[in-house]
């Protein structure tokens, strides 16, 4: 999702942080790429310090060197995974953040910069910091017109002499995040690829046959009406969505589940990847597979008794 509406003034500090494992942005109008989600950053003490409601992609215009001047001088500092925490004090370039195409370079002064950020693949300058008068490392930015207009610096605004600016993204709420956005990727594409309205060719009631015995009965696995055309229309795209998976899961790495295991977990949570969301597990992650499966066995054994007592 990208911002929308006018960009309003945003606040000038990007500060910093060599230790921290994710970027803190403040201002919605920095995102290029927003997703909603509600998650949370920690200090070094492992409490909660930040409440984070978007992740996103951040671009921001900078200075490349003190000393260099003209359209050259200027690059665009692209941060991926920031947290939009609306309260923060100011915006926060984590130091350790993986994914990221870059390196932070920490030590001596050097042609006016206490420190810099180089690209990951030819090791060219990108963007640099200088100690501001708290002694944090602050990113230089552009100026308008190149860069946008600044606000006022909430640091100057709320002066408290001292600050300690450590953040840590858990590697549970991270995983809950690439989960998440794995489920609405899936049904994002499932709404874009996976037709409804047109009726079962030849081939897909032979499917249906062989698994379910028939349309009648696949959509009885459902909960779904065959007299009900918003029914049909529902089970025919979860069957197209099922026989997709027939096609393309075996060559998944990590992707260990049966058919039965996946018509369970859709039945009850939409799809794996909702299932695997829920426990806050991610789908491409072997290992949370393997965790994945033995929950769904425990739970469809649980289902055989409920069945059993009831016959």
């Amino acid at each position: 999702m990208s911002p929308s509406g006018p960009r309003e003034d945003i606040f000038p500090d990007w500060i910093l942080s060599a230790r921290s494992n994710v970027h803190i942005v403040r201002d919605r109008a920095s995102f290029i790429e927003y997703t909603p989600f509600n998650t949370f950053a920690t200090n070094v003490a492992g409490a909660r310090s930040a409440a984070a409601i978007a992740v996103g992609t951040v671009e921001i215009q900078v200075k490349r060197a003190a000393k260099k001047r003209g359209p050259r001088s200027h690059r665009v500092l692209r941060l991926h995974n920031g947290l939009h925490v609306p309260d923060a004090v100011c915006n926060v370039v984590g130091g350790t953040v993986t994914g990221e195409d870059f390196s932070v370079e920490l030590g001596a002064r050097n042609e006016g910069s206490d420190a810099r950020i180089r690209n990951g693949s030819d090791y060219v300058r990108l963007a640099y910091f200088v100690k501001n008068q708290y002694s944090l490392l602050e990113l230089r930015l552009s100026n308008p017109p190149v860069g946008p207009r600044l606000g006022l610096s909430r640091l100057d605004m709320e002066p408290s002499g001292v600050y300690n600016i450590h953040v840590i993204w858990p590697v549970s709420e991270r995983r809950r995040f690439e989960a998440f956005k794995e489920g609405l990727n899936h049904r994002v594409y499932c709404a874009n690829n996976i037709p409804s309205s047109q009726p079962y060719t030849a081939e897909e009631k032979l499917w249906l046959k062989k698994h379910y015995g028939g349309d009648f009965k696949f959509l009885q696995v459902y909960g779904l009406s065959i007299y009900k055309d918003e029914d049909c229309e529902e089970g025919r795209a979860i069957a197209r969505a099922l026989m997709r998976g027939d096609e393309s899961d075996e060559d998944v790495p990590g992707f260990p589940f049966t058919h039965d295991e996946l018509v369970f977990t859709e039945k009850r949570w939409g799809d794996m990847a909702n299932f695997m969301t829920w426990l806050r597990l991610a789908r491409y992650n072997k290992d949370d597979c393997e965790t994945a499966k033995t929950v769904v066995g425990v739970l469809m054994a649980v289902a055989d008794r409920k069945r059993a007592r009831r016959a």
